[in-house]
């Protein structure tokens, strides 16, 4: 029974991999974002070793993972050896994606970046305009960005690159309203794909945009059975939201103990148990520490139905 088929039957124990490893180059970043907790994180910063990275990898490979997400907390490309590690993906037939918010992708790194073979590029921009992308992407320079984001495009038809390159903007206060003027504006530079991101609250770290009945709204979160993350110093995570780290699995450990580790399989657990109880919105259970605040069970697009 494949993960999938666990999650709709209410299984805790998962036979197969997670479908996707977020693993973490750094949790350094350039910019302080008003919606990301980066710049608040409790945690140790520093930069993944190629060893971890390595012995992660050939792990993934053997256990059957089928796709990397090659950043979490931090801006990826501030890694030395980021583009080492997508060709060692890349080379060894996985999927590999990276999110960026593009301040350091100049000419030099995108050539370099695409010539790598990664499959997939996300391009964080709240550029609506010059004025309310600095104010939400604090030290960032709205035409820097732009002009690495155009010229990223142009290079990719350039070197006839097969990779997928996404723009994507989350729909804030600050953006709702002009967001369909960026979308054309966005359009006209010939992306891939555009995606309006739907507001994460990180575990309860920014306010909810919860506004309907909250039983009502609830699903079992899925993210449990399809990824799970790895920090740069080799400490597994259950979740892609799990930024500092709270709620560890192990650390350098093999991917299928930490997948069903007894606080994986406690995690998933809770998780069911809250769909048939909801007031266990709320309890003194480190699993409930992590999800209770969460709104990403409450989004229903997330979830398979």
């Amino acid at each position: 029974m494949d993960n999938l088929e666990k999650y709709k039957n209410r299984s805790a124990v998962c036979d197969n991999a997670p479908y996707t490893l977020f693993i973490e180059p750094t949790n350094h970043c350039n910019l302080a974002c008003v919606f990301c907790p980066q710049k608040d994180q409790t945690r140790d910063k520093g930069f993944m070793e190629r060893e971890v990275f390595l012995n992660l990898l050939e792990d993934a490979c053997n256990c059957g993972v089928k796709k990397i997400n090659l950043f979490f907390l931090g801006e990826s490309l501030m890694h030395k050896e980021l583009f080492f590690m997508i060709e060692e993906i890349v080379k060894r037939g996985l999927e590999c994606r990276l999110n960026t918010n593009a301040s350091f992708l100049n000419e030099k790194k995108a050539i370099a970046l695409l010539k790598t073979g990664i499959q997939h590029i996300t391009i964080s921009f709240e550029g609506v305009n010059k004025e309310i992308y600095e104010s939400l992407r604090v030290n960032g320079n709205y035409e820097t960005t732009l002009a690495n984001i155009t010229r990223v495009i142009e290079l990719k038809n350039e070197l006839k690159s097969s990779c997928e390159i996404t723009i994507e903007v989350i729909e804030l206060d600050e953006t709702r309203d002009l967001i369909e003027d960026f979308k054309k504006q966005m359009k006209l530079l010939n992306p891939d794909y555009l995606n309006v991101k739907v507001y994460r609250n990180w575990i309860g770290y920014l306010d909810g945009l919860k506004t309907e009945d909250v039983v009502k709204q609830y699903n079992i979160c899925s993210y449990p059975w399809r990824s799970m993350a790895v920090l740069w110093d080799g400490t597994f995570v259950p979740c892609c939201v799990d930024f500092d780290g709270i709620y560890p699995l192990g650390k350098n450990i093999p991917i299928m103990d930490a997948w069903n580790s007894k606080e994986m399989v406690s995690l998933r657990k809770w998780l069911i148990a809250r769909k048939d109880s909801f007031s266990l919105n709320k309890t003194s259970s480190k699993c409930s520490g992590l999800c209770a605040q969460c709104d990403i069970p409450f989004q229903k697009e997330d979830h398979p139905q």
